[in-house]
């Protein structure tokens, strides 16, 4: 088994041990253990619906030490936690205590250029490696680099993901103020 293996499930799994702990040591609110839930619930969409289409979607090109579900609930932790990150960028860039509080156009870019260009630099490591999207008329080749060659599905669905997350964390954090 290769390294990068298991430097996903190590990530995978410390999200939500690492989420645990600032919670209940008092270093987080409420509001944002709830917006690690909603990353969590968006990033499934996808992640689960990859798990159900099998090997219709993609390869996983590594061996995988544990059930094949484990890669899609480790991935959908890392979805989480990516979208937490987009949040505290918003918080450092903007030099603000407290964000998406109300719908702010700089705070949903910053998310949305966030999501987006992490979402190809993990392609980059991960895919070809890790896994491989499979070519289909509804997930062409947009991208070739080297011998590896990026379909344009995972790209898609991190343009949308980061402004329904934004939207949602606008109405948690609301509730949750």
């Amino acid at each position: 088994m290769i390294w990068q293996v298991w430097i996903d499930i190590a990530i995978g799994l410390a999200i939500p041990v690492i989420t645990a702990f600032l919670y209940f040591s008092g270093r987080i609110q409420r509001k944002h253990l709830w917006l690690i839930i909603w990353g969590f619930a968006v990033g499934s969409t996808w992640e689960f619906s990859f798990y159900i289409l099998g090997g219709t979607s993609h390869t996983v090109k590594a061996e995988w030490p544990m059930p094949i579900i484990t890669l899609h609930l480790w991935h959908t932790f890392w979805d989480a936690g990516l979208f937490i990150i987009g949040y505290w960028l918003c918080l450092l860039i903007l030099k603000t205590p407290d964000c998406c509080t109300s719908f702010r156009w700089i705070e949903l870019s910053i998310m949305w250029v966030w999501g987006a260009g992490q979402a190809f630099v993990v392609e980059l490591l991960g895919n070809g490696v890790i896994w491989e999207y499979n070519v289909h008329k509804w997930n062409p080749i947009w991208i070739t680099i080297g011998e590896q060659s990026y379909t344009i599905l995972i790209q898609l669905i991190w343009a949308v993901a980061p402004i329904i997350y934004y939207l949602g964390f606008v109405r948690i954090n609301r509730a949750n103020g």
